[in-house]
């Protein structure tokens, strides 16, 4: 007889980054939690495996990040509609204005995985 094994996952609450808090992203607002943890892991992907400099190793290969399916997840985890996070973008955009983060840094405007969210809302 097989045991069934149910594993309950929290995803991550930004606390620091609502609004109640001094922050940008509307508090209990898990589609904006969603994009903030998006973003987050975008751009560390894009420190680590895409931006010039960035070590690759020899099993690597460049470029190999799926950024649609990690969108797509990360909705899923947030029980949120990918659209809907998709459209709380620009709290992204306000949140690293207002803690000095360079968005263009971290994530180039012209980069597939900064555009991802907005081609999200149009397909």
């Amino acid at each position: 007889m097989s045991e069934v094994i149910t594993v309950h996952y929290k995803p991550p609450y930004f606390i620091e980054r609502t609004t109640m808090n001094g922050g940008c992203l509307p508090f209990g607002d898990m589609a904006a939690m969603g994009i903030w943890y998006y973003f987050l892991l975008a751009a560390h992907l894009y420190a680590t495996r895409m931006s010039k400099g960035a070590i690759l190793y020899e099993h690597d290969k460049h470029g190999e990040a799926d950024f649609k399916k990690l969108f797509m997840t990360i909705a899923e985890l947030y029980s949120v509609n990918p659209q809907e996070m998709a459209r709380r973008w620009e709290l992204v955009e306000k949140e690293c204005n207002r803690i000095g983060w360079d968005l263009n840094e971290m994530l180039p405007n012209k980069s597939e995985y900064r555009q991802h969210a907005a081609t999200i809302i149009i397909n």
